[in-house]
């Protein structure tokens, strides 16, 4: 098996992992899946170049759309309801007024109900920080806990920890 049909063959696995979350969630149609299953076909048969270019916009672009709700479609419409922030600074402050009202709903009862559209507000408010910084959340949390993973960790028995510092020559 050449390395364009693995490539192609781990897409496809993870279009059909994200199909069946898709369709439990009736976020995708039999006919898109059918859809998608043409659009493996054709990766295959493309040179490597330009397959790992489809497979890598086709695989953002299956994910984006599998989300009814992204960083593009938040940050969109809070900038059409609330106009233009002043500053990414001012986004990140909003950020922590809402952790703050999620702090507060937890600290009166730990298993609050508005547990769920606290932190969506939080993550929403960070989407539209990311889009306006131009980070991609997903490459960044990567990126990071591939720096998590390798770090040293002080435990404090809370279920948390800190990362040891870092010696540097």
């Amino acid at each position: 098996m050449t390395d364009l049909h693995k490539d192609s063959q781990r897409l496809w696995d993870i279009v059909r992992y994200f199909r069946m979350e898709a369709h439990a969630a009736e976020l995708i149609s039999d006919e898109e899946y059918v859809k998608l299953a043409e659009d493996h076909a054709a990766v295959a048969r493309l040179e490597k170049g330009d397959a790992d270019r489809c497979l890598q916009q086709r695989g953002r672009r299956f994910y984006a759309e599998l989300l009814k709700e992204n960083p593009r479609s938040v940050s969109k419409w809070a900038e059409q309801t609330f106009g233009a922030a002043g500053s990414n600074a001012s986004v990140a402050a909003r950020a922590n007024e809402e952790m703050s009202e999620l702090l507060m709903a937890l600290a009166i009862d730990d298993k609050s109900p508005q547990t769920g559209e606290e932190i969506a507000d939080v993550i929403c408010v960070l989407w539209r920080l990311a889009v306006r910084a131009g980070v991609d959340v997903q490459k960044a949390i990567d990126a990071k806990m591939k720096i998590n993973r390798a770090r040293k960790w002080n435990l404090d028995g809370s279920g948390h920890g800190y990362h040891r510092a870092e010696v540097r020559s």
